[in-house]
């Protein structure tokens, strides 16, 4: 064989020594991926880790009695290694955070401090006597005015110029009379109005007015009824003490006298 010859076939057995090498690695992962995987074991259940434990929580475990048991038996270099790639697990320590001081100085506001205000026990009150009752003072009895003398004088004396003249029944002057024209025209003189020419709206008018007094209090120049409210039948003027001045009836003529019968219980004073 020849140098020429000796080298070529060096060169192909070179060759296919590499076409088998790249084979093989090409083939080593499909391989790889057929092969049954090892059971993983986290780093608590694993032999080494739970010799760890247990040596820490009871020092009479020996590696002799977890290889009894046939787990691998760590070495010391295993367990430092296993130590450094495994994280430890600690508890939370609570952090506490400093409070910031507030200085205080002249246009600074210091940190509002709450201050429970001092309860101090409420002293005995002394509590205010009842109110005494009120006894309510008896209201006085109404009395009544006394009437203007010039114009009860006035009244008298127009009635008293009336005295001789005929009773007439709806007389009211100025030459007959009778009862209430009699009363109507001598208050007209002196500019009181009574209500009208009759007895009963004479009395209504002062019932309305509030100008009735009792019978025990009448004075001169108030106005004498005799009957019922509704139903009088007769007025005259008193012309003070038991006296009045009238138009009666037919039978008389206008007089003073003293009063008859039983006059009503109350009186009209219109002059007040």
């Amino acid at each position: 064989m020849s140098l020429t010859n000796a080298i070529r076939h060096g060169l192909r057995v070179v060759q296919v020594a590499s076409i088998s090498a790249l084979g093989i690695v090409l083939a080593a992962p499909a391989v790889a991926s057929t092969l049954p995987k090892p059971p993983t074991r986290s780093p608590l259940t694993h032999p080494l880790t739970q010799y760890n434990l247990a040596s820490q929580a009871d020092k009479s475990v020996s590696p002799a009695a977890l290889a009894a048991d046939g787990a691998p038996v760590a070495t010391d270099l295993q367990l430092a290694k296993q130590t450094a790639h495994s994280k430890p697990q600690t508890a939370a320590i609570p952090v506490h955070k400093p409070k910031p001081k507030v200085s205080v100085g002249t246009g600074q506001v210091a940190a509002a401090v709450q201050v429970k205000p001092k309860i101090t026990p409420a002293k005995d009150v002394p509590k205010p006597a009842p109110a005494k009752a009120v006894e309510p003072k008896p209201v006085p009895k109404p009395v009544a005015p006394k009437p203007s003398p010039s114009k009860v004088a006035a009244v008298l004396s127009y009635a008293r110029g009336q005295i001789g003249e005929r009773y007439v029944m709806g007389g009211a002057g100025p030459y007959v009379w009778d009862c209430s024209g009699l009363t109507m025209r001598a208050f007209q003189a002196v500019g009181i109005d009574i209500g009208g020419h009759g007895v009963n709206v004479q009395y209504q008018k002062a019932r309305r007015m509030g100008y009735l007094v009792p019978w025990s209090q009448r004075r001169a120049g108030d106005l004498v009824f005799y009957g019922v409210p509704g139903a009088f039948s007769h007025v005259a003027i008193s012309a003070g003490g038991d006296t009045i001045i009238e138009a009666a009836n037919p039978a008389r003529p206008v007089l003073e006298r003293h009063y008859w019968g039983r006059p009503y219980g109350m009186v009209a004073r219109f002059i007040r």
